[in-house]
Order: C-alpha cells, then sequence, then structure tokens
C-alpha cells in the first residue's frame, strides 16, 4: 500500500507600506520640518485568513537574522520584537504569550532595495532640512540687512535736511549782509566756521551716502544668493518627487507551510520577515502586524487597526498601541485565561 499524499499549505501575509495609507508612507512632498507622510500596510500572499493558532501555550520565537545594514544591534532587534510582543501579551493578560529561545520560529530582518530606497530617502530628506535651514538663515540675514539699511537712511535723510536747512539759513544771513553794504570782520569769521563746519558735514554725508550705496549692494547679492537657493530646494524638491513617487513598499512578510493530512496537521513552519521600517515606533507597529499572524489573527476592515491593510495607530506621544479592535479580535481568538 503506498504511503498518503501529504500536502503543503503555503501561507503568506505581508505587511505593506503605502502612500494613501494611515502610519507613515513616502509622501510626494516632504514638509517643511521634514519628516514623514502616512504609513500603510496591506496583505498580499496565498491566503486572507491567518490560521488559527491556540494562546494556550506561549509562542517561540528566535532571531534568526539581523543585516547589519538596517542599523540595528542584534539586541535592539530583538528589543524590538518583545515590545512588539508585549502589546499583544498585556492586550491579552498572558505575560508569556511569546518567549524567546532557540526552539522558535526564526524573524528575519532582510535588507534590500526596499530599506535602501528608506535610507537614501531620509539621507535626502535630511539634505532638504539642510537647505530649508540655510533659507531661513539667509531670510533672517536679509531682514537684518533690511532693518540696518533703513535705520542708516533714516538717519542719512534726517541729516541731509539738517544741513539743507542750515545752508538755507546761511545764505538768508550772507544775503543780509549784503543789503548792509558788508560783513563786519568777526560776524565774517563767524560765518566762515559756519561754512567750515558745513562741508565737514556734506562731507560725511557724501561717505554715509557710499555706504548705503554699498549696503544696497551687499543686500541685492544677498537677495540673489537667496533666489538661487530658493531655486535650488525647488529642484531639490522635484527631484525628490520624481526619485521617491508615492507607492506601496512591503515592510514585513509571516510566512506559514502547513503539512497536513485531511484536518490533521502533521507539522507547521513559521517565519517572520522584516524588510523595511521608518523609525523605531514603526519597526514595532510592522512587528506587532506579522506577530498578530504567528497568533493566528487575520486582517482587519478597521481603518488604524494594527491587523488592518492601513497598520497601525500612532498616538500623541508616538508610543505604539493597539486599536480596540484588535484588542477584540484577539480576545475573540484568545479568550481570557
Amino acid at each position: 500500500m503506498s504511503p498518503p499524499h501529504i500536502p503543503s499549505l503555503v501561507l503568506s501575509l505581508s505587511l505593506v507600506l503605502g502612500a494613501s495609507l494611515v502610519l507613515g508612507a513616502w509622501t510626494s512632498t516632504p514638509g517643511q520640518t521634514g519628516p514623514y507622510g502616512g504609513f500603510g500596510a496591506a496583505a498580499s500572499g496565498h491566503l486572507s485568513d491567518a490560521p488559527i493558532t491556540s494562546c494556550e501555550t506561549p509562542i517561540l520565537w528566535r532571531l534568526a537574522e539581523v543585516d547589519e545594514r538596517f542599523g540595528l544591534t542584534r539586541e535592539e532587534a530583538a528589543q524590538a520584537v518583545r515590545l512588539a510582543g508585549l502589546l499583544w501579551a498585556e492586550a491579552a493578560g498572558r505575560p508569556l504569550l511569546f518567549q524567546e529561545s532557540a526552539e522558535g520560529f526564526p524573524i528575519r530582518f532582510t535588507f534590500d532595495h526596499r530599506q535602501e530606497a528608506a535610507l537614501e530617502r531620509r539621507y535626502r530628506e535630511a539634505e532638504l532640512a539642510e537647505l530649508e535651514l540655510r533659507i531661513t538663515d539667509s531670510e533672517a540675514e536679509l531682514e537684518q540687512l533690511r532693518g540696518e539699511l533703513d535705520r542708516l537712511r533714516t538717519a542719512h535723510d534726517r541729516r541731509s535736511r539738517d544741513l539743507q536747512q542750515r545752508r538755507d539759513r546761511h545764505a538768508e544771513t550772507l544775503a543780509e549782509w549784503d543789503r548792509r553794504g558788508g560783513v563786519p570782520l568777526a560776524e565774517f569769521l563767524r560765518l566762515q566756521e559756519i561754512e567750515e563746519r558745513m562741508e565737514a558735514d556734506r562731507v560725511a554725508l557724501n561717505r554715509q551716502a557710499e555706504e548705503l550705496n554699498e549696503l544696497v549692494g551687499e543686500l541685492n547679492a544677498q537677495t540673489d544668493r537667496l533666489n538661487r537657493q530658493i531655486g535650488e530646494l525647488n529642484q531639490a524638491r522635484a527631484d525628490f518627487r520624481s526619485d521617491f513617487p508615492s507607492g506601496a513598499v512591503e515592510s514585513g512578510e509571516y510566512v506559514e507551510t502547513q503539512r497536513s493530512i485531511g484536518p490533521v496537521v502533521l507539522s507547521r513552519e513559521q517565519e517572520i520577515r522584516v524588510y523595511h521600517f521608518e523609525d523605531w515606533d514603526h519597526l514595532i507597529l510592522v512587528l506587532a502586524h506579522e506577530l498578530g499572524h504567528a497568533l493566528g489573527l487575520g486582517h482587519s476592515e478597521v481603518e488604524g487597526a494594527v491587523m488592518s491593510e492601513a497598520a497601525g495607530t500612532r498616538p500623541p506621544d508616538g508610543r505604539p498601541e493597539l486599536h480596540p479592535s484588535d484588542v477584540e479580535q484577539l480576545r475573540s481568538h484568545c479568550p481570557d485565561p
């Protein structure tokens, strides 16, 4: 009698980062202060529902691979898994819901074009932020120059009017002495001294006018420099949008293979793969999503749920947490102990 055929079932559930999604996608244009738009998740794989997994015994996991290009130590990666598991453990009321063990299923941090693009995007965003900061500094310098120019111009105009008024009075005085037939020596010496002071003031005003013209030239040069910087920023933003268009990026994947005879499961292999994350909080949410599949949870249709195809809610303090619908699905799958 020939041995029975044992079919294999492969389940692949993925977490995908998408532009229109909630928790942090690549946006077409970065904000003025830099950071990102919304992330998201969408499922891909052979089946739409995760397998049924018992919650009575701890789910064992092990860190199999952490590519150093992620910039994470193995301990940091393991800590992220622990924190992600803790979200579910606290909701389930089972402290040992997930347990690290050499016998556990592997979790791999697999570096490829997805995270490479994310790192390049972060670098480019930092460059944009630097350009924006330089423009802000240039605008402040330009405003300071304008203020200095206005102050000096106001002072120059006031001194010019004062000198003109003195010259007009001096001319009237000379005309009056001419009508009288001449100027006494003492008065002549006094009038000559007034003329010398006015000439000195005229020379000083001319020097101040030259300084004003130099300041105007500096102001124009600074304005041109600012315009060039703005042009560079606009071009850099256009290049950024071209190089990093909005789109979905697969962040993680849960893969399960079962061998069974009819309803009897003979063996089951599980694996979580992490491909991409934006920051620490996003990494925890990616892992929480995939650990949810490892628990046996399927995708949720509730927007903002960790298990939804638009993954994750990010509270004001930035601490990742489960959505009430996640907790409800978990407690339905894993009744209170």
